[in-house]
C-alpha cells in the first residue's frame, strides 16, 4: 500500500471518515525488554510475593487472572525492579517463540513485573490502548512480526523489530474506543462460554475418574445405586462387528448433502464433526456404501499427530462417509456405543495410545491394535446408564462449543473488516 492511498477500513462506526495513518508502532509507544539475567535470577524467586509475567503465561492471549503458578519475587526485589511494573494498558509480547502474540495488561495483573524474555509496549496517552491491542492482534500485523523475526529454530525479537512495525490506525480517539468496545464485548462473551465450558469440562473429567474403575481395580469409586456387580477386562475386539479402514478418497467442495469426515475434521477437545468448512468426498458415491456412517459407529484416527483421537456419529451430523486416515469400529448392538465411545476419551486410553503408537516414523496405531485394546465393561443396563450420563454432560457442553467457534470465527471477520 503506497502512503498516498486512501486508507480506510471496511466496516466504520457512522461519523468517522478520515483517512487513517500510517505509524510505526515506536512512534506511538514506549517499548522495553524486561531485565536481564544479571539482574534478577531463578533463586530470588519466593513463594509468596509479586508476580513476575513470562512467555509461558500469555500463548493465549490472555494473562493469568491469578498469581498462582506464576513466580514470584520479594518486596525489596520489586523496589530494585520497579523500572519493569507492568501497568494497566500495558501491552506485552515474548521475545521468543510465538513472537506474534500480544496480551493486554488488566486491572489483574496491575502491578506485577515482566521477566527478561518479554517486551512491554506502553502507548502514549493519546492511543487507547485496548485498541492498539487489537490492531496488533491483526493478520497482517502478526505476519509482519513474524516476518521479521530472526532465527531458524526459534523466532525472536528484539525493541528494534517491534519498534518498526508500521500500523495502519485512527488518529481519532474516539473511533478508536469504539472498535476497541465492540471487540471487547465479544471477548468477554467468548470468555465467558470458555469459562463455561472449562467448568463442565473439569466436571467431566472428575467423573470419569471416579465412575471408571482405576488401575487393576473392577468395580469404581462412583456408581449407580442399582449396580454391586464387579466389571470384567474384555477386549475391543469383542465389541465391534468389524473395523475397516476409510475412503480413499480426496475432499471436494461441499455438494450439500453428502458429508466427508477427516482426522482434521474432528475437534480436538470436543471430539465432535466439525460442522463448518464442509467438503464431500471426490469419487462415485454409488459404490461407497460401505464408507457410510451409521448411529453408533465410532471413528478412531490411525495414524500422526492426532493419533487415537475418536468420534461417535450421530445421526445429527447427516450423510456422512469415513477418510482414510480413519478406522471405523462397529458396535455391536449388545454393547452401549456411548459408554464405549467415553472410554476413548479417558487417562488409560491415552496412555495405551501414547505407548501403542510409537513408530520409527510417524505414531500410528491400526485396527489390530485397536482391537487389542483392553477396557474393563459392567452389565449392558450399567453401561447404558453411564453412556447416557455423559452424553447428557457432552450435550451441556456442546452449546457452549459452538458459541466458542461461532464468536472466534466473528471476531477473525471483524480483525480484518474493522481495521486495515
Amino acid at each position: 500500500m503506497s502512503e498516498d492511498t486512501k486508507k480506510a477500513p471496511a466496516i466504520r462506526f457512522q461519523g468517522f471518515t478520515d483517512d487513517w495513518e500510517q505509524r510505526k508502532l515506536g512512534d506511538i509507544a514506549e517499548i522495553k525488554t524486561g531485565p536481564f539475567g544479571s539482574t534478577l535470577h531463578a533463586e530470588d524467586y519466593v513463594q509468596s510475593g509479586i508476580p513476575i509475567i513470562t512467555t509461558e503465561h500469555f500463548k493465549s492471549g490472555h494473562l493469568p487472572e491469578s498469581k498462582d503458578g506464576t513466580p514470584q519475587v520479594s518486596d525489596e526485589d520489586y523496589s530494585r525492579l520497579k523500572s519493569y511494573i507492568l501497568k494497566k494498558g500495558d501491552i506485552v509480547f515474548s521475545r521468543v517463540g510465538s513472537v506474534d502474540i500480544n496480551a493486554l495488561v488488566t486491572t489483574l495483573q496491575d502491578g506485577w513485573l515482566f521477566s527478561g524474555r518479554v517486551l512491554r509496549v506502553r502507548s502514549q496517552k493519546q492511543f487507547d490502548s485496548d485498541y492498539l491491542h487489537y490492531l496488533l492482534d491483526t493478520l497482517p500485523v502478526k505476519n509482519d512480526i513474524i516476518s521479521r523475526a530472526v532465527g531458524q529454530t526459534m523466532p525472536s525479537i528484539n525493541t528494534e523489530i517491534l519498534k518498526s512495525t508500521k500500523l495502519v490506525l485512527s488518529k481519532n480517539i474516539e473511533e478508536q474506543k469504539l472498535i476497541a468496545g465492540t471487540l471487547r464485548k465479544l471477548d468477554d462473551t467468548l470468555a465467558l462460554h470458555q469459562r463455561n465450558a472449562a467448568l463442565l469440562k473439569r466436571l467431566k473429567e472428575a467423573y470419569l475418574k471416579r465412575m471408571f474403575p482405576q488401575n487393576s481395580e473392577n468395580i469404581p469409586l462412583l456408581r449407580f445405586s442399582d449396580f454391586s456387580d464387579p466389571w470384567e477386562q474384555r477386549k475391543f475386539e469383542d465389541f465391534a462387528e468389524n473395523f475397516n479402514y476409510g475412503l480413499n478418497a480426496s475432499a471436494m467442495e461441499f455438494d450439500g448433502e453428502n458429508k466427508y469426515i477427516r482426522i482434521t475434521d474432528i475437534d480436538e477437545d470436543s471430539h465432535r464433526f466439525i460442522q463448518s468448512g464442509l467438503t464431500s468426498p471426490n469419487t462415485d458415491l454409488l459404490n461407497a456404501d460401505d464408507y457410510l456412517l451409521k448411529e453408533g459407529d465410532i471413528l478412531f484416527a490411525r495414524t500422526g499427530a492426532s493419533v487415537g483421537k475418536s468420534y461417535q456419529y450421530e445421526p445429527q451430523d447427516g450423510k456422512v462417509y469415513y477418510a482414510g486416515f480413519l478406522i471405523r469400529a462397529r458396535i455391536k448392538p449388545e454393547f452401549d456405543s456411548s459408554f464405549i465411545f467415553q472410554n476413548t476419551l479417558t487417562e488409560k486410553y491415552n496412555n495405551f495410545i501414547k505407548i501403542t503408537s510409537q513408530r520409527s516414523g510417524q505414531p500410528g496405531v491400526n485396527a489390530q491394535e485397536y482391537a487389542n485394546l483392553t477396557i474393563m465393561v459392567p452389565s449392558r443396563g450399567e453401561q447404558v446408564k453411564l453412556g447416557n450420563f455423559f452424553k447428557q454432560l457432552d450435550y451441556a457442553i456442546a452449546p457452549h462449543q459452538r458459541k466458542i467457534e461461532k464468536l472466534t470465527e466473528a471476531k477473525k471477520v471483524l480483525l480484518a473488516k474493522m481495521f486495515v
